[in-house]
């Protein structure tokens, strides 16, 4: 199982793609986490992107502070409020791997 630290990374990474900014995303691929949470909670939200957002800013400030697994439980808790840490990092890393051999 992949590690949570790269989970988020894959996470934000996919949520700055979805959001259309190119500057967010090269943040996220630099891991730039401070830069990429404060410019998604500057942003203007709409109803479709409004959790998605406020989670991924709330979640890369949380992990340019260190705070690993708080972050986590905040992406965690967007995809289902009983999901525990263990099963995010699964979903994500099942996403992930999904995604390489989409890519491949």
């Amino acid at each position: 199982m992949t590690d949570l630290a790269d989970c988020l990374s894959y996470e934000l990474a996919d949520s700055c793609i979805r959001l259309g900014r190119r500057d967010l995303v090269e943040a996220a691929i630099a891991c730039d986490w401070p830069t990429v949470g404060s410019t998604l909670a500057s942003l203007p939200v709409n109803d479709v992107t409004r959790h998605e957002q406020r989670a991924a800013a709330t979640a890369a400030i949380l992990l340019g502070r260190g705070r690993v697994e708080d972050a986590a439980r905040v992406m965690a808790d967007l995809r289902d409020d009983e999901m525990t840490l263990d099963a995010y990092a699964a979903e994500v890393t099942a996403e992930m791997a999904a995604a390489v051999a989409v890519a491949s």
